[in-house]
């Protein structure tokens, strides 16, 4: 069986008005979801496709008749709070990669904030579990960077990310982005 990712369709992170820091912080503790920049373009393949519930990935996918949309909690991206690994001085200087790095920092620590480590793994294999129960062979799924990033660590690592989340540093490089916008993922389950 295969589940094919896609990373959601562009949408703007720093808005004309807006602190930008504050905004990307917003956005990290899902306070804030903005619209996607592209309204139904995103091409999945798959049947059924199940996506994040969160607004800029369920309104970028490009709907097609006859395919199963099904909205799924457990491709919602990770939410954590930067601000409390990153201050704006930091963030101004790095930028992604100062989110990337606080991003790992927290996942190893377990100190994410809003979830737990366990609770998302419970994530990935609930929908692992769900992708099986389909009948499937092809099921597409519309994500986020991060939460990809946990998918592709946990099945490539046959699950060893939870008793070693160090593992994580394998699969996020702090000076490389996880995903382009739209940008896929195959896994083999």
């Amino acid at each position: 069986m295969k589940i094919l990712f896609k990373k959601i369709g562009e949408y703007n992170p720093y808005p004309n008005g807006r602190d930008s820091y504050d905004y990307v912080c917003g956005i990290l503790r899902q306070e804030i979801d903005p619209s996607t920049s592209c309204p139904s373009q995103l091409k999945v393949s798959g049947n059924p496709v199940s996506h994040s519930l969160l607004k800029r990935s369920k309104d970028c996918i490009k709907r097609e008749k006859l395919v199963a949309y099904i909205p799924s909690i457990e491709l919602n991206e990770v939410a954590f709070d930067l601000g409390h690994f990153c201050d704006e001085r930091l963030w101004q200087e790095k930028g992604s990669s100062a989110v990337r790095a606080s991003f790992k920092e927290a996942f190893i620590n377990d100190n994410l904030l809003f979830v737990k480590r366990e609770e998302l793994f419970n994530e990935i294999r609930e929908f692992i579990k769900k992708v099986r129960n389909s009948g499937s062979k092809e099921v597409g799924a519309v994500s986020h960077s991060f939460k990809m990033k946990l998918f592709e660590a946990y099945c490539k690592t046959k699950g060893e990310i939870e008793k070693h989340p160090k593992l994580i540093e394998d699969f996020i490089n702090n000076e490389e982005k996880t995903f382009n916008f739209g940008e896929g993922l195959l896994l083999e389950i």
